[in-house]
């Protein structure tokens, strides 16, 4: 029985020993002259174009979010985007510092035309038709009425182009969408317009460029003249209109085929609309039906700056262009002597400081430029006055030093959260391996201890035995002394006995002389 709790023991201490090993081993497995600091990912900006599209929804495996000023979106290095508005995907692709429609459409990129690809071509005349201003000219941009609007909404985009085009479910989530736009409903946007938009941009990113990017507009406070509107064209012929309450109607004019195009149609082509009107919605007409696209911006109540597209399907035709117009109570006299009339673009011929060549002063209220609007100051948060590529709403803690953004390498210990995180890196350091070593020592001299405690049982242990074996002797001893007592007893009994006999022997040998 002593046998088998001796052998628990030592098990017990054994088990024990494998313990405290690993456990040093887990806080020693690296070498203790090197701190570990795994550095965050780095995210990168890139920058959708056709031109730069701004509100495009776009998600990767570590960031979504809405294309912002520029187009721009956040990705890691080796992440797929996916790009869409709503629930209509316009397709993944693995991010890259520039995404055009021809990117998100495989093998597109490799023809010699890719901006006369079907499904890239698809993929355009959606996002430019729902373009608020429609004018992609100055940038495309997709409200949030649209987005919020496109959910539970899809689209095949791989498919040919007519057939796209005649697609009852493309028909009629332009006609939901495109009234929420600032230009108002309109048809599906022509194929020849937006191959020829896309086409500009791509030679702008071949030559190493992105299109250039104007700021958002102001709202708009210019009111059209009343009256005859009258211009022309970039092919130099007529274009005119009337405007009555706040509609443009009566458009005409003539647009020529243009180049291998006019090979299968012959003359020209008359746009009468009659009395077709459109509203003006912040500073801006859309005219467009399924052959022939008019959009105008108004730059002063009687000057106006716009562009028109046609397309023939029946001898696939096709023509896009631009024009102006004045409107014909523009007065050529200039009454206030700041060098401009009306009918040379002055918006308010009673004030010398404004004029077409004035200079703007923003958030003032007043359009001393007259181009339409007064300009805006940036928000100082949307500013990076660093230079580093972030500004304060994009994460940066710091515009003032280019090493702090959010994303930047964090160096521990220093104070500084240069990653923007919220605070700064804790190191590993020599003093946390000395603190850690003594706790190594600490554990290995309670380990000591515990093997002097279970000497010190083994030693009790031993004695125990040894007091054991002492009793055990004792009783031996007493056992054996009794044994010789016994031994005794009955060497005097059987000398008591022998005694006895000679006593008999002798009363025998008196007996016998007296008998004599």
């Amino acid at each position: 029985m002593a046998r088998i709790v001796q052998q628990k023991k030592i098990y017990a201490l054994l088990a024990l020993a494998v313990v405290i090993g690993l456990t040093f081993a887990i806080f020693t497995g690296c070498d203790d002259s090197e701190n570990v600091v795994v550095e965050p990912e780095e995210v990168l900006e890139g920058t959708f174009v056709d031109s730069v599209v701004v509100g495009l929804q776009y998600k990767t495996k570590t960031q979504m979010g809405i294309t912002g000023h520029g187009g721009k979106f956040k990705y890691k290095k080796n992440e797929k985007v996916k790009f869409y508005i709503g629930d209509i995907s316009f397709g993944e692709v693995i991010a890259q510092p520039v995404i055009t429609p021809v990117t998100l459409v495989v093998g597109a990129a490799d023809e010699p035309e890719p901006y006369l690809n079907p499904v890239v071509t698809n993929i355009c005349r959606i996002i430019q038709t729902l373009d608020d201003d429609d004018n992609p000219g100055n940038g495309i941009s997709i409200t949030e009425a649209i987005r919020v609007n496109a959910v539970n909404m899809s689209l095949n985009f791989n498919v040919g182009i007519s057939e796209f085009q005649n697609d009852t479910t493309v028909q009629e989530i332009v006609s939901i969408l495109t009234p929420l736009r600032l230009a108002g409903m309109r048809t599906l946007a022509l194929t020849y317009r937006v191959q020829t938009h896309l086409k500009i941009n791509l030679d702008i990113i071949a030559g190493g460029s992105v299109p250039d990017v104007e700021e958002p507009p102001a709202e708009c406070t210019v009111i059209p003249a009343d009256g005859t509107w009258t211009g022309t064209t970039d092919q130099g012929h007529e274009i005119s209109f009337s405007i009555a309450d706040g509609k443009v109607t009566n458009i005409s004019t003539k647009m020529d085929y243009e180049d291998y195009h006019s090979e299968g149609c012959v003359g020209t082509n008359a746009l009468e609309t009659g009395d077709h009107e459109v509203a003006v919605s912040g500073c801006a007409f859309s005219f467009s039906t399924s052959e022939v696209e008019v959009t105008g911006s108004f730059t002063s109540p009687t000057m106006i700056a716009g562009s028109w597209s046609y397309q023939n399907s029946d001898c696939g035709g096709a023509g896009i262009g631009t024009f102006t117009a004045t409107g014909s109570g523009a007065s050529d006299e200039d009454i206030d002597g700041d060098g401009y009339s009306e009918s040379q673009g002055d918006c308010n011929d009673t004030d010398a400081d404004i004029n077409p060549g004035a200079v703007e002063i923003c958030d003032d209220g007043i359009d001393q430029d007259c181009d339409g609007l007064d300009c805006t100051l940036l928000d100082p948060s949307d500013v990076d006055d660093d230079g580093d590529g972030y500004t304060e709403n994009d994460g940066d803690c710091n515009d003032a030093d280019a090493s702090i953004y959010a994303g930047a390498v964090e160096i521990c210990g220093d104070g500084i959260d240069q990653d923007c995180d919220g605070s700064d890196l804790i190191c590993i350091d020599d003093d946390d391996d000395s603190s850690k070593k003594d706790d190594d020592s600490k554990k290995d001299d309670d380990s000591s201890k515990k093997d002097d405690d279970s000497k010190k049982d083994d030693d009790s242990s031993k004695k125990d035995d040894d007091s054991k074996k002492d009793d055990d002797s004792k009783k031996d001893d007493d056992s054996s002394k009794k044994d010789d007592d016994s031994k005794k007893d009955d060497d005097s009994s059987k000398k008591d006995d022998d005694s006895k006999k000679d006593d008999d022997s002798s009363k025998k040998d008196d007996d016998s002389k007296k008998d004599a």
